[in-house]
Protein backbone atom coordinates (compact mmCIF):
# COMPACT_ATOMS: atom_id res chain seq x y z
CA UNK A 1 0.00 0.00 0.00
CA UNK A 2 3.26 2.43 -0.10
CA UNK A 3 2.83 3.51 -4.10
CA UNK A 4 6.20 6.04 -2.93
CA UNK A 5 7.96 3.16 -2.24
CA UNK A 6 6.84 1.32 -5.61
CA UNK A 7 7.60 4.83 -7.48
CA UNK A 8 10.98 4.57 -5.99
CA UNK A 9 11.56 0.61 -6.62
CA UNK A 10 10.45 0.96 -10.07
CA UNK A 11 12.40 3.74 -10.93
CA UNK A 12 9.20 6.39 -11.74
CA UNK A 13 11.33 10.17 -10.60
CA UNK A 14 8.55 13.02 -10.57
CA UNK A 15 4.99 12.95 -10.95
CA UNK A 16 5.04 13.64 -14.74
CA UNK A 17 7.29 10.49 -15.07
CA UNK A 18 4.46 8.24 -13.11
CA UNK A 19 1.50 10.06 -14.88
CA UNK A 20 2.75 9.06 -18.19
CA UNK A 21 3.55 5.45 -17.17
CA UNK A 22 1.34 2.51 -16.95
CA UNK A 23 1.25 2.41 -13.67
CA UNK A 24 -0.26 5.27 -13.00
CA UNK A 25 -3.75 3.41 -12.40
CA UNK A 26 -2.93 0.98 -10.28
CA UNK A 27 -1.18 3.31 -8.15
CA UNK A 28 -3.94 5.71 -7.98
CA UNK A 29 -6.19 3.04 -7.15
CA UNK A 30 -3.70 1.75 -4.68
CA UNK A 31 -3.50 5.35 -2.95
CA UNK A 32 -7.23 5.65 -2.45
CA UNK A 33 -7.86 2.26 -1.31
CA UNK A 34 -4.47 2.95 1.07
CA UNK A 35 -6.87 6.05 2.01
CA UNK A 36 -10.11 4.48 2.54
CA UNK A 37 -8.35 1.91 5.01
CA UNK A 38 -6.33 4.70 7.06
CA UNK A 39 -9.86 6.44 7.32
CA UNK A 40 -11.48 3.43 8.96
CA UNK A 41 -8.35 2.52 11.08
CA UNK A 42 -8.49 6.14 12.03
CA UNK A 43 -11.82 6.69 13.08
CA UNK A 44 -12.12 2.70 14.61
CA UNK A 45 -14.39 1.73 12.33
CA UNK A 46 -15.13 -2.39 11.81
CA UNK A 47 -16.45 -1.31 8.11
CA UNK A 48 -14.72 -4.16 5.75
CA UNK A 49 -13.07 -3.05 2.54
CA UNK A 50 -13.60 -5.34 -0.71
CA UNK A 51 -12.26 -5.73 -4.09
CA UNK A 52 -15.39 -7.95 -6.28
CA UNK A 53 -14.95 -9.60 -9.39
CA UNK A 54 -17.73 -12.37 -10.55
CA UNK A 55 -17.34 -15.24 -12.44
CA UNK A 56 -18.52 -13.65 -15.23
CA UNK A 57 -15.56 -10.89 -15.00
CA UNK A 58 -18.19 -7.96 -13.24
CA UNK A 59 -15.49 -5.75 -11.58
CA UNK A 60 -15.73 -3.49 -8.63
CA UNK A 61 -12.73 -1.67 -7.43
CA UNK A 62 -13.78 -1.03 -3.46
CA UNK A 63 -16.46 -2.50 -1.74
CA UNK A 64 -16.91 -1.12 1.92
CA UNK A 65 -19.03 -2.68 4.56
CA UNK A 66 -20.76 0.02 6.30
CA UNK A 67 -23.46 -1.39 8.80
CA UNK A 68 -24.38 -4.14 6.34
CA UNK A 69 -24.88 -1.97 3.66
CA UNK A 70 -22.49 -2.29 0.62
CA UNK A 71 -21.51 0.44 -1.18
CA UNK A 72 -19.23 -0.24 -4.60
CA UNK A 73 -16.64 2.42 -5.38
CA UNK A 74 -14.84 2.63 -8.83
CA UNK A 75 -11.85 4.10 -9.13
CA UNK A 76 -10.19 5.67 -12.22
CA UNK A 77 -7.18 8.21 -13.07
CA UNK A 78 -9.28 10.05 -15.65
CA UNK A 79 -10.02 13.59 -16.34
CA UNK A 80 -12.67 13.15 -18.63
CA UNK A 81 -15.53 11.15 -17.07
CA UNK A 82 -17.50 9.04 -19.14
CA UNK A 83 -20.50 6.82 -18.61
CA UNK A 84 -18.64 3.73 -18.85
CA UNK A 85 -16.44 4.50 -15.63
CA UNK A 86 -19.73 3.81 -13.42
CA UNK A 87 -20.88 0.83 -15.39
CA UNK A 88 -19.58 -1.66 -13.22
CA UNK A 89 -21.40 0.23 -9.99
CA UNK A 90 -25.05 -0.19 -12.29
CA UNK A 91 -24.11 -3.37 -13.07
CA UNK A 92 -23.44 -4.34 -9.14
CA UNK A 93 -26.67 -2.46 -8.34
CA UNK A 94 -28.96 -4.77 -10.34
CA UNK A 95 -27.02 -7.81 -9.10
CA UNK A 96 -27.33 -6.77 -5.40
CA UNK A 97 -30.70 -4.69 -5.42
CA UNK A 98 -28.22 -1.77 -3.63
CA UNK A 99 -29.08 2.01 -4.98
CA UNK A 100 -26.10 3.60 -4.14
CA UNK A 101 -22.33 4.22 -5.30
CA UNK A 102 -19.18 6.50 -6.01
CA UNK A 103 -17.26 7.39 -8.03
CA UNK A 104 -13.40 8.49 -7.06
CA UNK A 105 -11.99 10.25 -10.07
CA UNK A 106 -9.43 12.56 -11.58
CA UNK A 107 -12.77 14.75 -13.54
CA UNK A 108 -13.33 18.01 -11.80
CA UNK A 109 -17.21 17.43 -12.32
CA UNK A 110 -18.02 16.10 -9.09
CA UNK A 111 -21.95 15.65 -7.93
CA UNK A 112 -24.44 13.24 -8.18
CA UNK A 113 -24.30 10.97 -11.89
CA UNK A 114 -27.82 9.41 -11.80
CA UNK A 115 -29.19 6.09 -10.53
CA UNK A 116 -27.72 6.41 -7.01
CA UNK A 117 -24.09 7.49 -7.94
CA UNK A 118 -22.10 10.26 -6.79
CA UNK A 119 -18.69 11.08 -7.88
CA UNK A 120 -16.52 13.14 -5.88
CA UNK A 121 -12.83 14.27 -7.18
CA UNK A 122 -9.88 12.67 -5.94
CA UNK A 123 -8.61 15.58 -3.69
CA UNK A 124 -11.99 15.11 -1.81
CA UNK A 125 -10.81 11.64 -0.16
Amino acid sequence: MDTGLVCYLVGLQSPEHLVGSPMAGALFETAVVSNFKKMVDAYGLRDGLYFYRSVAGLEVDLIVDHGGELIPIEIKLSATLLPRHWENIKNWQTLSKNEKGLMVIGSRDVGPLGQGVVNVHRSQI
